[in-house]
């Protein structure tokens, strides 16, 4: 069974663990978060365990989630 997690925050704290910690056990991942450097650095390190996809932008700012999310196809 396939399995993909959205995860929001993923360039630091509880959001880098949960990354890790579903990567390890072979989750897809879609990493979002707003330091773009971080997101591909973390991209890298997982991308040994599983599929990912990153998405770049502040989830404080609805206009930024919606177009992140509506104009990247995954």
């Amino acid at each position: 069974m396939n399995k993909t997690a959205f995860i929001t925050g993923a360039t630091s704290g509880i959001g880098v663990a949960t990354a890790k910690l579903f990567a390890k056990n072979g989750v897809q991942l879609i990493l979002c978060g707003r330091r773009e450097d971080r997101l591909k650095k973390l991209s890298e390190e997982l991308s040994t365990s599983t599929e990912i996809h990153t998405l770049c932008f502040d989830i404080r700012n609805k206009e930024e989630v919606f177009k992140a999310i509506y104009t990247h196809s995954i």
